[in-house]
């Protein structure tokens, strides 16, 4: 029987064949799962969209009006919990970048009612319009932490049941979304550099704004204490931190915090808040304006970014019902927050507490500060550290 077999013009014809269907089917291929990944990538878009939309929807307040707009970036969403942190570009498989922009634009439409209008993923030219949408104070991620270094049982970190060597974290450790508890701790952007630095930007939330002139707390504005007493505005806990409440007029209480003022952080410094008014009327501990020394001073912060905390504040925040208990040891351990960077847990801090706002009405010189020895506050002339707090309108921050 005669075989015959392919001849080599046949083989290669059907190997370019093989070849040119492998090429038709694997490009076919590629654009399918091309194709799926973009639609993947595009539905990935619309929950990020869905989530500025909730946001939106639960913070109606905080939309622009109409014919504005603002923006946000997805690292934004995350922090609010909209988002999963580790959202993947379906495309690349790489995770999408923290900066991505998302829109919200007010238009107004043919009935002339406003029609909000979100866009995901847009350039810089689309929204360099917008006015950037960003709360100053985040809930902190990680505790500030400290070493007991005392075996004193009576006092300081010992007396409230801390044993050597123990560590101590500040802050509420168990928090409410959507409610503001004394002690909450957040990070805030007080220099308006785009970051929460949790080392030197943490502060507590300690009460509502306490308002002197109707002597009256305000519930749409929270004030927030600094972590650390400040030299110049900058983090101080060593002995170059201790400075007098008022040395230029003879210690008399009644004209505020005079000498503890140039340390405050300035506008400048802190160019991300201010205080709702720079001239205050400071107010003893019964709200009146009068001490032993005469009447207080009308004070005036301006270029300052900061204050100090008022006893009535104080107060609020720790549930004290009446200021002649603040001196008594152990008052403030509900609000062992306000201990950090003092002798509390340390000798070798630089003080031992640091100033209130509030002069001693019984007193032609005592002014209120927070004592880190007994957990108290007291009263005295001598030098303490220089403790910031910012007010913040609470829409300006998440919690």
């Amino acid at each position: 029987m005669n075989k015959k077999g392919f001849t080599l013009v046949e083989l290669l014809a059907v190997i370019v064949i093989i070849a040119l269907l492998g090429l038709i089917v694997s490009t076919s291929v590629v654009k399918i799962i091309n194709n799926s990944r973009q639609d993947m990538y595009e539905n990935q878009i619309l929950s990020i969209k869905n989530a500025a939309e909730v946001w939106g929807g639960e913070n109606i307040n905080l939309l622009p009006n109409e014919g504005e707009c603002i923006y946000m970036t997805l690292g934004y969403l995350k922090n609010y919990g909209l988002i999963d942190d580790n959202v993947l570009d379906s495309r690349t498989n790489d995770k999408i970048n923290d900066d991505l922009k998302i829109k919200i634009t007010n238009n107004i439409n043919n009935n002339y009612k406003s029609n909000i209008k979100y866009e995901v993923d847009v350039t810089n030219d689309e929204i360099k319009e917008c006015k950037l949408w960003s709360p100053v104070c985040v809930r902190a991620n990680k505790m500030h932490e400290e070493i007991c270094q005392l075996s004193n049982t009576s006092n300081f970190c010992g007396g409230l049941g801390y044993d050597k060597g123990s560590t101590i974290k500040y802050g509420n450790k168990t928090v409410t979304n959507g409610i503001l508890n004394s002690g909450d701790a957040f990070d805030c952007d007080v220099n308006n550099d785009g970051i929460y630095d949790d080392k030197t930007e943490r502060f507590y939330y300690v009460s509502d704004y306490y308002d002197n002139k109707t002597n009256s707390f305000d519930d749409k504005t929270a004030v927030l204490i600094y972590y650390n007493n400040v030299t110049v505005g900058v983090p101080d806990n060593t002995n170059s931190s201790l400075t007098a409440y008022n040395n230029i007029y003879s210690n008399k209480n009644n004209f505020g915090p005079v000498t503890a003022l140039s340390n405050l952080p300035s506008t400048s410094l802190w160019k991300n808040v201010s205080l709702k008014r720079t001239k205050r009327q400071i107010v003893n501990e019964l709200g009146n304006t009068v001490t032993t020394a005469g009447n207080i001073a009308n004070f005036d912060y301006s270029g300052y970014a900061a204050r100090l905390l008022t006893i009535q504040e104080l107060n609020n925040a720790c549930n004290i019902s009446n200021s002649n208990t603040i001196i008594t040891s152990g008052v403030l351990s509900n609000c062992e927050y306000l201990m950090e960077n003092t002798k509390f847990v340390s000798s070798t801090m630089g003080t031992y507490g640091y100033w209130l706002e509030t002069p001693i009405s019984s007193s032609n010189s005592y002014v209120y500060f927070v004592f880190g020895n007994s957990n108290h506050a007291a009263s005295e002339t001598a030098v303490f550290g220089i403790r910031p707090v910012i007010e913040l309108s609470k829409e300006q921050i998440f919690y």
